[in-house]
């Protein structure tokens, strides 16, 4: 479970432990040194404390005696679905910015509480800033702002490109640090530091991108990373059951968990998935829901993620259908489940 109040998916930091290595240290030391289990990134629907993430980052970064750590790990995050997970996803399905956009800031509130990401058009300037807010509780984290920040320069340059991906500005709350060179290349505009409010502005008309075709090329990665997920299921789960298991994790909580999208992710048909499905036993409301009653049992017992929080997560409108749901899995209801579990756990 996570300590305190904020939390983020552990999932955030899934590529980290490979830069920690590859720089020469050992990853499970560092993150055993702020309070984190590693183990937990095993697992991409467990949570865990945000402050520790932030200090985690902090810590690698002296003990790495890397001081743009953030910056640079931003570049090291792999493309495929586990690091990067339904902003890939979603840049395949949206028909323009905008969508996208918007469904990334509503996957955001609850993929953690201890950041807040927002937009403002100001069409008489002719740009559109991205904004960042941090809990109160947040300890200075420059590394975590720093790679958020970067990584969101990347994504615009891969899912829009040009002639609108470079930004106007970026503005960052901490203080400047002592070299800029990195800076400077990563983001190619002006940088100031010492902000009131951390946020990057692009020109507007980035938002008249068409992002069908650009998404389409993006479906390799995911075939990529299925292929790759597959080999370490139970050899009882067929390609096609572990590759819908496999994806719909990362989907639910997109609003894009139904049938058509995701067969159309794995280069199929609807009809074809459901007959595939079905000559296993099985069908895809049914794979869906014992994966969503798996997520709940765990983000129960793990998180103090609300109960709204986690009936957004697994793709339902409301708390009525997960709690319905749940009852019919575990015959209690998700407050009664979560006593349970830490119950059981406590004796």
């Amino acid at each position: 479970m996570t300590d305190g109040k904020t939390y983020t998916r552990s999932v955030a930091l899934n590529s980290l432990p490979d830069f920690i290595e590859k720089h020469g240290a050992d990853p499970e030391t560092l993150f055993h040194e702020v309070g984190l289990d590693i183990h937990l990134l095993k697992n991409p629907q467990s949570y865990i404390s945000w402050p520790r993430s932030c200090d985690l980052l902090e810590h690698a970064a002296k003990t790495l005696s890397l001081p743009d750590l953030g910056l640079l790990w931003a570049y090291e995050v792999p493309d495929d679905l586990s690091n990067t997970g339904p902003s890939l996803y979603l840049a395949n399905l949206m028909p323009d910015v905008i969508s996208l956009v918007d469904m990334i800031l509503k996957y955001q509130e609850i993929h953690t509480n201890g950041k807040h990401y927002s937009y403002s058009l100001d069409h008489k300037a002719g740009k559109i800033t991205g904004h960042i807010d941090f809990h109160p509780e947040t300890p200075a984290c420059r590394q975590y702002t720093e790679h958020i920040m970067a990584i969101v320069r990347l994504g615009v340059s891969r899912f829009i490109g040009p002639p609108f991906d470079k930004p106007l500005e970026l503005k960052l709350q901490h203080s400047a640090p002592d070299d800029l060179a990195l800076h400077h290349k990563v983001f190619g505009c002006p940088i100031v530091f010492n902000a009131q409010r951390t946020e990057m502005s692009y020109d507007i008309r980035v938002l008249d991108k068409k992002m069908s075709q650009r998404g389409k090329m993006l479906k390799p990665l995911f075939n990529l990373y299925l292929k790759h997920q597959q080999k370490k299921l139970p050899k009882n789960l067929t390609p096609i059951i572990s590759a819908v298991t496999d994806l719909m994790p990362y989907v639910l909580s997109s609003g894009r968990s139904d049938i058509k999208s995701v067969s159309h992710v794995l280069n199929m048909s609807p009809k074809k998935m459901q007959r595939l499905l079905k000559e296993e036993g099985t069908n895809y409301s049914a794979l869906r829901d014992s994966v969503r009653a798996q997520i709940t049992k765990r983000m129960l017992f793990e998180s103090d993620m609300s109960i709204t929080n986690i009936a957004s997560l697994l793709g339902y409108a409301s708390t009525v259908p997960f709690a319905n749901a749940c009852k019919r899995w575990y015959a209690l209801s998700p407050r009664e489940l979560r006593k349970s579990l830490r119950y059981q756990d406590d004796t």
